[in-house]
């Protein structure tokens, strides 16, 4: 079998950054070459690699779709007309599709739901981060949802009232729905039990980066390199909503040392290329962790980071992060070999799943939704045109004002990153 993911390269000769196309193969030996978007096809010395259409999908993703934006207004997630228009131009059925592509039309609608509860509270998140006291109201909402999902409420009835967060009352609605489906899944699975138990242990992880990140922004801390990276496992709820897939799924994820370490290789993969395709939305919240931004600070104010006067440092932090995402993709790929057979064959289900969401997140970020499309001074952010992400010289622009009226914003060298 044959699995497809992206395997982005710097060039470091202009501010364009071209996708290659990755082929994993079963050795997970691979190879690489150039990707076109127009025809969807990649070709090595006039081969196809895959035909010009995406692998196989779920087939209920339109209808699936539709009843995930039903689902939302009912559940009161969302309720002005911009909203739903987001919300359905967003096709969060359409996301992680490639692994449920034999599950039925009520599965792929349970993770559209999961993902897009996701989606709308860390909206909510990150735009009451920078409020005053919002840690201790994000607290308390945290370990009110975390025993929702562990069903320590009976109903909705038993929850603590809150009016300081927004739209509580539907997120919390939300959760209860949510939960009630999954517990048909532990029900229905030899392995539910401890794939649920092993989902639990995730989201706490999930509510307690929200917490880190909530306090990195709300005092505007630095982060180091490291720092980053560990929480960013997290942050992005991608380990969460693979575990979520491999639960409806009937999936066990693996413990050994080893496995856990390939499975962290693919949600670093994925969300460091969600900060690429990001970052550049983010010219003016500089406090928004991003790896780029992180790189870019290391960078441009380390004292024992020497700099060459005609280098750009945006440039720079852009390709130090897409050696950082290639190095997780080569550890995906070479990692399992290593596995003794049993183990091999044992987490395959588990690592197709990593593997196919790779690609599903790739082409949902940059090609399906308008999510990354948006404009800045009359021109696109990032063009998908050719397959290439365009730094382009308006943003260029952008940014060098935003460095020079921001310099404090972006350094913030010497203020603590100590999470106590």
């Amino acid at each position: 079998m044959r699995k497809i993911a992206f395997f982005p390269k710097a060039d470091h000769s202009t501010t364009n950054i071209h996708i290659q196309c990755l082929e994993i193969k079963v050795d997970f030996g691979w190879i690489t070459g150039n990707f076109n978007h127009n025809e969807m096809s990649a070709n090595i010395k006039g081969k196809a690699l895959f035909p010009p259409h995406l692998p196989a999908r779920n087939p209920h993703i339109e209808a699936a779709g539709e009843e995930n934006i039903q689902w939302l207004l009912k559940m009161g997630l969302i309720q002005e007309k911009e909203e739903v228009q987001k919300a359905r131009s967003s096709r969060f059925s359409a996301l992680f599709s490639t692994p449920l592509r034999e599950k039925s039309q009520a599965d792929l609608k349970l993770v559209a739901d999961f993902i897009a509860f996701l989606f709308i509270f860390d909206g909510v998140v990150d735009n009451w981060a920078v409020k005053n006291n919002f840690g201790p109201v994000l607290n308390k909402v945290l370990d009110v949802f975390y025993r929702i999902l562990s069903g320590d409420y009976a109903d909705i009835s038993k929850i603590p009232e809150n009016e300081s967060f927004p739209r509580y009352q539907a997120f919390a609605k939300a959760l209860f729905d949510i939960r009630d489906r999954l517990n048909v899944k532990i029900d229905a699975h030899s392995c539910g039990t401890e794939a649920f138990a092993g989902f639990l242990k995730k989201i706490k992880n999930y509510f307690d980066s929200l917490r880190w990140e909530e306090k990195v922004r709300s005092k505007r801390w630095a982060m180091s390199e490291t720092d980053y990276i560990t929480m960013r496992e997290h942050t992005g709820a991608v380990w969460e909503t693979f575990a979520f897939i491999a639960l409806v799924m009937g999936v066990l994820e693996p413990e050994d040392p080893l496995s856990v370490r390939i499975i962290k290789a693919g949600v670093h993969a994925l969300d460091v290329m969600n900060d690429l395709v990001s970052f550049q939305k983010e010219l003016d919240e500089p406090d928004h962790p991003n790896m780029v931004w992180v790189m870019l600070n290391k960078n441009t104010y380390s004292p024992d980071k020497a700099r060459k006067e005609d280098s750009n440092p945006l440039q720079q932090a852009i390709d130090e992060t897409f050696i950082y995402h290639n190095q997780e993709v080569q550890s995906l790929l070479i990692l399992p070999k290593y596995l003794s057979p049993e183990r091999r064959e044992a987490f395959e289900p588990y690592l197709k799943i990593v593997t196919e969401c790779l690609y599903d997140n790739l082409y949902w970020s940059v090609y399906e939704t308008p999510r990354y499309q948006e404009k800045a001074n009359g021109t696109f952010l990032f063009s998908s045109e050719s397959g290439s992400f365009k730094l382009n010289q308006s943003v260029q622009s952008q940014f060098e004002a935003h460095v020079s009226s921001h310099e404090a914003d972006i350094s913030l060298g010497n203020k603590s990153n100590s999470f106590s």
